[in-house]
């Protein structure tokens, strides 16, 4: 078994899009695959989606390429409040967790809008929402940091051993650590084309 610490340490090897899928004890398993790049693919059995993490995140990566779930008592609500063709939004979606319960729940013509600022993640969320077959289908992603104004760009914090902490910052911190210049966008101006948001 892939010991889930030890992969920011694993050899690279050629990218794959989907996980290995192994037997344990007779019980098929999705094993996690090592990309490169700090990069790995997970299957995530809840939603039946591929995922994909950054192996120094030590939070939502280590319990979902583990098998298990993730916040399950704010799943399950979201679960139990988003109806079918609801237009509803995710902001600040990260790898991609609540963007696939909202798109499981909106289902037919409901729609996702999805939003990450960081540029690494927002990459990996693009590639789960290409691999379900959703993009532009059910999901819409937008790569963008909300703001007060459409005033151009901001600087948001990488801070990959807990991306789920990632923020945008003033100029000041930004001088201790690690930032992307990224477009900055008012929710409503990235909404503007929506008759209705049912949830946010």
């Amino acid at each position: 078994l892939i010991e889930l610490r030890s992969l920011t340490r694993a050899p690279a090897v050629a990218p794959v899009f989907a996980s290995t899928q192994v037997s344990l004890n007779g019980l098929a398993r999705h094993a996690p695959v090592y990309l490169g790049g700090y990069r790995v693919n997970c299957h995530v059995p809840e939603h039946n989606v591929e995922m994909f993490f950054d192996t120094r995140d030590t939070g939502i990566m280590i319990h979902l390429c583990g098998g298990s779930t993730w916040e399950a008592g704010i799943t399950s609500v979201f679960r139990r409040t988003v109806k079918p063709g609801w237009t509803v939004v995710d902001a600040g979606a990260n790898f991609g967790w609540y963007t696939a319960t909202l798109a499981r729940s909106v289902e037919g013509n409901g729609k996702v809008i999805s939003i990450e600022a960081n540029p690494s993640t927002h990459d990996m969320l693009s590639t789960m929402v290409e691999l379900a077959g959703w993009r532009n289908n059910r999901v819409h992603v937008t790569h963008a940091a909300l703001g007060v104004e459409n005033d151009g760009f901001a600087l948001f914090s990488d801070m990959p051993e807990r991306s789920l902490n990632n923020h945008v910052v003033t100029e000041e911190e930004a001088a201790n650590m690690i930032t992307h210049k990224v477009p900055q966008r008012t929710l409503d101006s990235l909404l503007g084309g929506e008759p209705k948001i049912d949830f946010i």
